[in-house]
């Protein structure tokens, strides 16, 4: 559909589809974070939340006002544990997630998954730089609840390495990196570049292992039955990736970091044509 569907089929919108609820990650930096010290109820999303997502989502809300320009944009913030629903909780409402969500199979019932926007895996950090990823078993082991790592490393693990770490589930990365400079843990499992954000802004002098557990896509999220939405993302993630915006984007919202070579592939890849 997302190929297939132009634009122009966003019209005829009811009340609904005139406002757009974006879903913001509080706690994902350098995707998306909130701005210390402002008060996200009194600004827009782009004001009180900074990141790539934050960034690649401003573009998405510019395609969807070229269209219909008096398009009401709302934004509520959610974590790991809030963005979809769980046993212990029901989700936030949104529309479109501004987040790193990995794509997997099992969200598919709750996204309709975009083109893919970065590729990163799971890895770790550990207390001893000598340790590998073997070296942990039976060892305490802090994974960030409700994501990939927590859903599907320890499942894994037994299957492919050995006895399972005892992992504990923390609410955020700055928690767990805060238990590993405390000695509660000997490693943090997560994604390579928020756990290398962590460590930064924690200022732990630890490196992210370059062993990689895992390759996974980070896809805009998008509740099924949005169509006019999805359509505007895949829309604007082509066009940014035809004309280069987007290595600008990554540029800047990632220090100056350049985009690896499987990045550029990726984007290549994705950079649809508009006919």
């Amino acid at each position: 559909l997302a190929l297939a569907a132009p634009l122009t089929l966003i019209a005829a919108k009811t009340d609904a589809e005139n406002t757009l609820r974006l879903g913001m990650r509080e706690d994902a930096a350098p995707f998306s974070a909130l701005v210390e010290g402002i008060d996200p109820a009194k600004a827009s999303f782009d004001e009180a939340y900074s990141g790539f997502s934050v960034s690649l989502c401003s573009q998405v809300v510019r395609t969807l006002r070229e269209r219909d320009a008096t398009l009401e944009v709302e934004h509520v913030g959610v974590t790991a544990q809030t963005r979809f629903p769980s046993e212990d909780h029901e989700a936030e409402t949104w529309d479109l997630l501004c987040d790193s969500t990995s794509m997997t199979v099992a969200r598919m019932d709750w996204c309709a998954f975009s083109f893919p926007f970065f590729v990163t895996g799971i890895t770790y950090v550990a207390s001893d730089p000598a340790a590998t990823t073997q070296s942990f078993s039976g060892q305490p082991a802090a994974l960030v609840g409700e994501t990939t790592a927590d859903k599907g490393l320890a499942q894994d693990w037994e299957r492919r390495y050995g006895d399972a770490p005892a992992f504990e589930p923390f609410e955020d990365y700055e928690a767990a990196v805060k238990a590993l400079a405390a000695g509660e843990v000997a490693a943090v499992f997560g994604d390579q570049v928020l756990l290398q954000e962590a460590l930064s802004a924690a200022e732990v002098d630890l490196k992210v292992s370059s062993d990689m557990l895992s390759i996974e896509l980070y896809g805009f999220c998008v509740a099924p039955g949005r169509h006019d939405v999805l359509a505007a993302v895949n829309t604007t993630l082509a066009r940014i990736y035809r004309n280069g915006e987007v290595y600008r984007i990554l540029g800047r919202d990632f220090d100056g970091r350049g985009a690896s070579g499987l990045l550029r592939n990726l984007y290549r890849l994705h950079a649809v044509a508009e006919e």
